[in-house]
C-alpha cells in the first residue's frame, strides 16, 4: 500500500445482548449492555460501534443461523456443551472479499471463562475467524 492509499478497515464482532429491553433490568444484564436512545447493545457491540465510528472502518455482526436464547443461564448451558462437544454454529452472512481489509478489528465475548486466553472456537465468532481463513493473520 503507497503512503497515498487509505487503510482499509473492518470491525468483526459477536455480542449477545441479555435482553432487548431497556426497562426492568436484572443488575447482570445492566452490566453486560449500554443503552443508547432506547436500543440495548451487548458491551462487545458497543465497543465495535465505537472502534468503527473513530477508523472510518466497515462492521459485520457474527451472528448463528439459529439464535441464542437470551436467558444467561440458558446461554451459558449451551455454550458448556457447544465448547465440550467442539460444535461450531453456522454463521449467517458473510464479510465478502475479506482479502481488501488491511486492519482487522476482531471482538467477541466470553461466553466461557477461558483460563489459558485461547481464542473460543467453538464460539461463533472462533467459526467464522476459522471459516474467513484468517488463522495466518495472527
Amino acid at each position: 500500500m503507497d503512503s497515498n492509499t487509505a487503510a482499509k478497515n473492518l470491525v468483526v464482532y459477536f455480542s449477545m445482548p441479555e435482553t432487548t429491553e431497556p426497562e426492568n433490568m436484572s443488575r447482570e444484564e445492566e452490566l453486560s449492555t449500554v443503552v443508547i436512545d432506547g436500543e440495548v447493545l451487548g458491551n462487545t457491540q458497543y465497543v465495535a460501534y465505537i472502534i468503527a465510528e473513530n477508523t472510518g472502518a466497515d462492521i459485520f455482526r457474527i451472528e448463528p443461523v439459529t439464535p441464542y436464547p437470551l436467558d444467561h443461564s440458558e446461554l451459558e448451558d449451551i455454550a458448556q456443551k457447544e465448547q465440550a462437544d467442539n460444535f461450531r454454529p453456522e454463521i449467517a452472512g458473510t464479510v465478502e472479499n475479506i482479502e481488501q481489509y488491511d486492519t482487522i478489528f476482531f471482538g467477541f465475548l466470553n461466553i466461557i471463562p477461558l483460563g489459558s486466553h485461547q481464542f473460543p472456537a467453538s464460539e461463533p465468532s472462533g467459526n467464522f475467524f476459522l471459516e474467513s481463513h484468517l488463522r495466518h493473520k495472527i
